[in-house]
């Protein structure tokens, strides 16, 4: 059925081919050619209009009854003999015929719409009429004429315009002759493929009856193969019965041990796990002390690697430094309960000091008795830094403190004295200022140990972000610092425009005084302390710096951690060490950025930025966007 249904799909297409040929010379290549014919009348009448206006002189004016020349009739005859010219007519920019080969025509205005809409437009008109079919203008001819409009174009302006009338009477019998003979061969040719494919479809249906013939016999034949098939597969499957029954057997053994080698591999990688969360060091040694395992936190301290060195190697074969070697045997001998002691790791090329603290317990085996012993080394160098840095605070908070304290009192008691009336209104006026002065700086110290504690707490600064202008606040922090500063220079570089920055004001003034107090204190011998203040890609950059003794990369790296001072000697200058590290908090607060830059005897520049208040106002639309 699908087979017949393919020859009459193939009968069909090959009648749509035969048939397509003829259609398409009836449809499209007849009227392409009447379009051309068009065309090339309608250029043959351009060239005629060109040539009679350029013959009778009048190309170069408007058309007009008075331009018309009294031999215009000698010149049509001669043109009318070589340009089959059957009717012509010229008109005036208004329309008007001023010139007919049918004289009862002149003084005949023109208000067609393709005259007025195309014509006078500076465009060509052209339009085909076949025999016994009205003109544009309504008239009818016994031939085949294409009726043309060429206007006269002076300058851009319609100076009027020339209607020609040609015959095409045999030009279209011959497009018409040879349009009949290209379908009858067209015809012809389709019809005789149609035939050759009838005959070869017919020759395919035969053979196609004859292959289903083979194909019937063919299916008799297998399906008597089948049966013998089905004889000796009964017998195969009997024997693959058995074989299946042992293998079956075989893969349920085969699947207990791979259940129990994947609960073992589990136990395993948990354990591994477990080794590689440990931050400190971990080592489990035998009786022999031979290591049996360790986790990635030891291989890095003891400088190998356990996977390629294998278990149950010998500690000394392990350990490369003698005196880290040293240590761990110590440890191995401890007897349980023994106090752990810190022990100092020598630096070694590129890495600095470390302090250790080892501590040891028994391994106890399946039986219960000792197989070894377990060894975890806890790296406490940052502890027992942040414990010195603690008590150094702690030294360095009681001078700072008991300093202005000291001074506050001894004004105090002269000023309360029974002879407090000997002294001068001035230099009673400077004990009071004095006071003032150290109770401002004790003031600021109990600040910085307050917003240190909110921030070690977890807790985040009070920060009140307001537009303010950066530049006010630079000056009055500058004023204020440097009223009573002899031996300093300052230097003031601020943006000319205003600098409008979102934030708090208190807070950044705080910021600039730890900031010009660490300038003027690290710059003993006095000098140049420079403060600057720019815009740049929607943030304000402050930069204060100084030409005081500077200080090398690693102070430098350190400046912002707690209570770190860069000379904490007794000859130091003051400070508790949190100005820095308190500013940080507080530009970090601000969504900004600080940073030093520094070297030994050459100065400090310290840098940070804010938000301008334009910017934080575009962010917040483009967040309500």
């Amino acid at each position: 059925m699908r087979k017949r249904t393919f020859l009459g799909i193939v009968f069909l297409l090959s009648l749509a081919l035969s048939l397509a040929p003829p259609l398409y010379e009836l449809f499209f290549t007849f009227p392409s050619y009447e379009r051309l014919l068009l065309q090339d009348t309608q250029q043959e009448a351009a060239r005629y209009v060109a040539v009679l206006l350029h013959s009778l002189d009048i190309d170069r004016q408007p058309l007009a009854r008075e331009t018309i020349p009294p031999h215009v009739d000698r010149e049509l005859e001669r043109l009318q003999r070589d340009f089959h010219l059957i009717k012509l007519r010229f008109f005036s920019p208004q329309g008007e015929i001023i010139y007919s080969t049918a004289r009862e025509e002149v003084g005949t205005i023109n208000q067609k719409s393709y005259f007025h809409e195309i014509v006078r437009q500076g465009q060509t008109f052209s339009k085909v009429v076949k025999k016994d079919l009205p003109t544009a203008e309504g008239a009818s001819y016994s031939i085949d004429v294409v009726e043309t409009y060429v206007p006269l174009m002076l300058k851009g302006t319609f100076g009027g315009a020339i209607e020609t009338y040609f015959d095409i009477t045999s030009r279209m019998e011959s497009l018409q002759r040879l349009h009949r003979r290209s379908l009858l061969l067209q015809l012809a040719i389709g019809l005789g493929l149609l035939a050759l494919i009838v005959a070869a479809l017919g020759k395919i249906r035969e053979t196609m009856r004859r292959r289903e013939k083979a194909e019937a016999a063919l299916k008799r034949a297998n399906l008597n193969l089948e049966d013998r098939v089905a004889e000796r597969t009964g017998q195969l499957e009997d024997s693959c019965r058995k074989l299946k029954e042992e293998v079956v057997e075989r893969i349920v053994v085969q699947d207990l041990l791979s259940e129990t080698v994947g609960v073992l591999q589990g136990e395993k990688d948990r354990i591994n796990g477990i080794l590689r969360s440990v931050g400190d060091g971990l080592l489990v040694v035998d009786e022999a002390d031979r290591v049996t395992l360790m986790n990635p936190a030891a291989e890095a301290l003891l400088g190998c690697r356990f996977c390629i060195v294998g278990g149950g190697v010998p500690l000394e074969s392990l350990v490369t430094n003698g005196v880290l070697l040293d240590y761990l045997n110590l440890l191995l001998r401890r007897r349980a309960g023994q106090k752990n002691e810190d022990f100092e790791l020598p630096a070694l090329a590129g890495k600095p000091l470390r302090v250790l603290q080892g501590r040891t317990s028994e391994l106890i085996g399946p039986d219960g008795r000792g197989a070894g012993k377990v060894v975890l080394i806890q790296d406490v160098t940052e502890d027992r830094s942040i414990e010195r840095m603690k008590r150094e605070f702690i030294s360095m908070a009681t001078h700072e403190l008991q300093t202005p304290l000291a001074t506050m009192i001894g004004y105090a008691e002269l000023l309360t004295s029974e002879g407090a009336e000997r002294f001068t209104p001035e230099e009673r006026k400077g004990f009071c200022l004095s006071i003032h002065e150290k109770g401002f700086a004790l003031s600021r110290i109990v600040d910085d140990l307050v917003d240190a504690s909110l921030v070690d707490s977890g807790q985040v600064l009070s920060v009140s972000k307001t537009p303010f202008s950066l530049n006010d606040l630079v000056q009055q922090a500058v004023s204020l610092f440097f009223i009573d500063s002899k031996r300093h220079r300052i230097a003031l570089d601020c943006c000319p425009e205003p600098i409008e920055v979102a934030g708090d004001g208190g807070r950044i003034e705080q910021v600039l005084g730890n900031l010009l107090s660490n300038a003027v204190k690290y710059s003993p011998q006095g000098g140049e302390v420079k403060i600057a203040a720019e815009r740049m890609d929607g943030f304000a950059q402050v930069c204060v710096s100084d030409e005081g003794i500077g200080m090398t990369a690693e102070q430098a790296s350190m400046v912002f951690n707690r209570f770190y001072r860069v000379d904490s000697s007794t000859t130091a200058v003051g400070g508790v060490g949190l100005g820095l590290s308190i500013a940080r908090d507080i530009v970090d607060a601000h969504g900004g950025r600080i940073w030093i830059e520094s070297e030994p005897g050459r100065g400090t520049a310290v840098y940070f930025t804010l938000p301008l208040a334009v910017a934080r106002a575009n962010e917040s639309v483009q967040a309500v966007a």
